[in-house]
Order: structure tokens, then sequence, then C-alpha cells
């Protein structure tokens, strides 16, 4: 049997025999709404109680902050190559206030409330999506403004609270990760704040970094780098 044939075989036979791992999605404001209602329907069928004892509070996605955390981060020095469809290990990392491009305005590592142990939200229900930042930093890129808008779109014509977790993938090490994560997710809070008028009550941003990879099994790939929400009321 030809190579090419062999080898377009075994690759669809592998597509079929391995779990598939839902990519981080772009989505409508439609989409988005249909979630949080799915997701707030899920939330009501769970005991109070128990919802109580799993969002409690822990610092370890809250890190004390220091004068580097005083601001988002963002890389001032080259990082090494990275393998196709792999973000390069972080470079060391600056105060966005310096090294952020003229404009950009980066977020302050605001004292955020943390959980515990933010709930597992089905698959069928989550909302992973892709948001577009700049290499290793917060600073939010201009094709990510598409998504957010209907992200926007959607929260305002809902009136719960949300947490918007920011999530990496495990190049680097596991504090900065955590700290990469926060800041993005603290970022897309200041978007939605500034730029859709969304009360900033009802968001709460929340970095998980490399905790909750959505492909273990090939931590460094891209679907593992998303912005989720959770409903939260």
């Amino acid at each position: 049997m030809p190579f090419r044939i062999r080898a377009g075989l075994l690759a669809a036979i592998a597509a079929v025999a391995l779990p598939q791992i839902a990519p981080a999605q772009t989505m409508t404001a439609e989409e988005i709404l249909r979630r949080i209602q799915e997701q707030r329907e899920a939330l009501a069928r769970q005991d109070r109680t128990e919802r109580t004892r799993t969002l409690k509070f822990v610092d370890s996605s809250n890190p004390a902050p220091s004068e580097a955390e005083a601001a988002a981060v963002v890389s001032t020095a080259p990082a090494a190559p990275a393998a196709p469809g792999e973000e390069a290990a972080p470079a060391p990392v600056a105060p966005a206030a310096t090294a952020a491009p003229p404009g950009s305005a980066a977020p302050a590592l605001l004292p955020a409330a943390a959980t515990e142990t933010l709930p597992v939200v089905e698959e069928r229900i989550a909302i992973d999506l892709v948001v577009y930042f700049e290499f290793d930093s917060a600073v939010l890129r201009p094709e990510a403004r598409e998504q957010l808008d209907q992200l926007c779109t959607a929260l305002s014509r809902d009136t719960g609270t949300y947490e918007i977790i920011g999530h990496t993938d495990a190049a680097g090490s596991e504090d900065y990760n955590l700290r990469l994560s926060r800041a993005r997710a603290q970022e897309v809070v200041r978007y939605l704040v500034k730029s859709c008028g969304i009360a900033p009550e009802r968001l709460r941003a929340h970095g998980l970094g490399e905790a909750r990879l959505k492909d273990p099994a090939n931590p460094r790939a891209a679907v593992n780098r998303r912005v989720e929400i959770q409903v939260a009321s």
C-alpha cells in the first residue's frame, strides 16, 4: 500500500479512536446567551449547600501582589522559538505601564475574589472563548474585539453575574502562568466595563493558569489557552 494512502488511513482511524478535544470557540451573542441560560439552569439544579461549599476563597488563584504585578504582564525580552501550534516559553516580564504599546491601556492587577475551585462546567454548556492577546501579554489584539463585542451583547441582554476565568497552557512556570492568566481575565473585565458599559459588580476575574488544562495530554497545545465564562448567579 502506498505510504500516502497508508498514512491517511492511520490518521482516519486515530481520529475515530482518540477522544476529540473541543477547541476554544468563536461564538455569537445568541450562542453565548443560550449557554448562559443552560449554565444557570444547571446551577439551579444543584443543592444550595453544595454550591456554598464549592465556592470558597483561597489564595492560590489570587497571588499576593508585588511590584512587578502592579500592572498586566508584558514580555520585554525575546522568547525562544516554539514548535508549530505552541506558544513559546515566556520571557521575563515587566510592568505593562512601561512595555505596552502606546494607546494600549493594560489593566492593573486589582485584588479580586478568588475561589477555591470554580465548578467544572459540562463541555456541552461551557463557554470557552478565543480571545487574542499580544504574545506573553495581557494587551488585547485588535482581532479580539469581534469576539468580545459578541460577549458584550450577550451580557447586556442578561442580568446575572459572571466569573471571567483566564487559562494558559503549561509553558513557563506555574507562578508566571497564574499571573498571566489573571491579568488577561482582568483585561477582559476591563473591556466589558469600559467599552460595553457592563456594571463591574457583575464580573469577577480569576486566573487559573495551567491548573485546568483542556487537553492534559498536550499541555502546551493552543486549545489550553482560553478565556472561560461561567455563570455565578
